[in-house]
């Protein structure tokens, strides 16, 4: 059996899965259509979605004539994602695998993406690595992930607060990180965007499995004179909280700036 089937994210997902599917922030249309926007295709391109989930991103570019492929780590997930996109993808096209050792031939692909991914891979950069391997020279790599402040205080406030919501992720990066991270794969960041998604404390805890932590999640929120300690902006109380998420969206080339 390959490491990664034992991995705690693996496992993590395949418990969880039921909260990422259609009411989930992670079938929001606004960033969906966003990211199309920014990392076009064209119909018959070939598109790889690293770290797939329940197939939302995979349908939208399906919905624009690419033809779709994607790996997830968890099984649980890729019934998902095969319910999303319906019979038409054949069963082959998506697979159960590691981010770091994608299964297909070098340049296979015209754009290759991940989305809500990049903060539990312990080896970011040679996931990098192994998504250029599997894209076309003239295609497209492109990035989607939550981000944190810049403020140095506030990015290891969120952070704290990400660990004790989900022990298994591994770092919220700031955007300057993330784009420094393309740029030592020899990326080339030429298009990104930023989209606020306000979300419901309460959900966002109960989707990790972590509502009985909610009272500790909360006191990480805000200072002793209610400060926003995370940057998170949250604003409200008791089950009315909210808190605004930053999800960043680069698109990368391998071209020269």
């Amino acid at each position: 059996m390959r490491a990664w089937c034992e991995s705690p994210v693996r496992q993590q997902f395949e418990r969880q899965f039921a909260h990422y599917l259609a009411s989930s922030p992670m079938a929001d249309r606004t960033v969906l259509d966003a990211i199309a926007a920014l990392a076009p295709v064209q119909p018959g391109q070939r598109l790889l979605d690293v770290a797939c989930g329940a197939g939302f991103l995979l349908r939208t570019y399906q919905e624009l004539g690419a033809e779709v492929f994607g790996v997830d780590l968890s099984d649980a997930m890729l019934r998902a994602a095969r319910s999303t996109l319906g019979p038409i993808v054949p069963a082959h096209h998506l697979v159960a695998a590691d981010a770091c050792d994608l299964p297909f031939a070098c340049e296979a692909f015209d754009v290759v993406t991940c989305k809500l991914a990049f903060h539990y891979f312990a080896e970011p950069q040679r996931a990098l690595v192994e998504m250029g391997r599997v894209c076309r020279r003239s295609g497209l790599i492109v990035v989607i992930d939550r981000v944190t402040s810049d403020h140095p205080a506030q990015c290891a406030a969120q952070n704290r607060l990400e660990k004790l919501r989900t022990p298994n992720k591994v770092r919220v990066y700031r955007e300057r990180e993330l784009v420094e991270l393309l740029q030592s794969t020899g990326l080339t960041v030429v298009r990104r965007c930023m989209v606020v998604q306000p979300t419901s404390f309460a959900e966002w805890m109960s989707a990790a499995g972590a509502g009985d932590r909610n009272e500790q999640a909360k006191a990480l929120l805000f200072g002793p004179i209610g400060e926003d300690l995370t940057g998170l902006a949250p604003e409200g109380c008791g089950d009315s909280l909210t808190i605004r998420h930053r999800t960043l969206i680069l698109v990368a080339t391998f071209a020269k700036p």
